[in-house]
């Protein structure tokens, strides 16, 4: 008949990061009817890794000439109440402007940034960082990633920011010279428009 044992523990220490910390390691006593076969323990190194997570931010302060816009939530539905998964929705480009910089200096003089808080603005589509602040995504952005003011969801009504216009872009055409009606994927997509704004 076969009986195991737990005996003498003895103790070791272990590094986790600068913090020195004890660990028990057993010894293991075997006993077998005509044996006794015994497992000891030897010294080792304990190797610990760990993620460190930066607390809650309690306050978001964007410095120079950048801006700090609580990004729109991502519409989860369609205007008929169609609801879309999450890989069908895409992301927002637009947002408030929550907090604003100092500005930029340019040589002597310094350059306000155009944008006041509370302003919904549009801004491009790769621009920026995004962060997780008092519990909703916001996204730290310079001021030149901002295309422009929009303050309803109409896009006539935005008005573009810095050197930037708004173009209203050609029909295309929906039919051959000859007569032929053309499907989506064969309309050429038009290159020429008339500045609207």
């Amino acid at each position: 008949m076969a009986a195991a044992q737990l005996t003498s523990t003895c103790v070791l220490l272990s590094f986790e990061g600068l913090r020195s910390s004890t660990s028990k390691v057993q010894s293991v006593v075997v006993s077998l009817p005509f044996r006794s076969l015994t497992l000891r323990s030897t010294r080792g190194l304990v190797v610990k890794s760990a993620t460190t997570v930066a607390p809650k931010y309690t306050s978001l302060k964007p410095l120079g000439d950048r801006v700090l816009v609580k990004i729109k939530a991502a519409e989860e539905k369609t205007v008929g109440g169609i609801l879309l998964p999450s890989t069908a929705q895409t992301k927002p480009q637009g947002g408030e402007v929550v907090a604003v910089g100092e500005g930029r200096t340019i040589g002597d003089k310094k350059v306000d940034i155009g944008v006041k808080t509370g302003t919904p603005v549009v801004y491009s589509k790769y621009a920026g960082t995004e962060v997780e602040f008092n519990g909703s995504n916001h996204l730290i952005l310079k001021e030149d990633d901002i295309v422009g003011i929009l303050e309803t969801d109409d896009v006539k009504d935005l008005k573009p920011l810095n050197d930037r216009v708004l173009i209203k872009v050609e029909e295309a055409e929906e039919t051959t010279a000859g007569g032929l009606l053309l499907t989506q994927a064969n309309k050429e997509k038009p290159s020429i428009g008339t500045v609207s704004k």
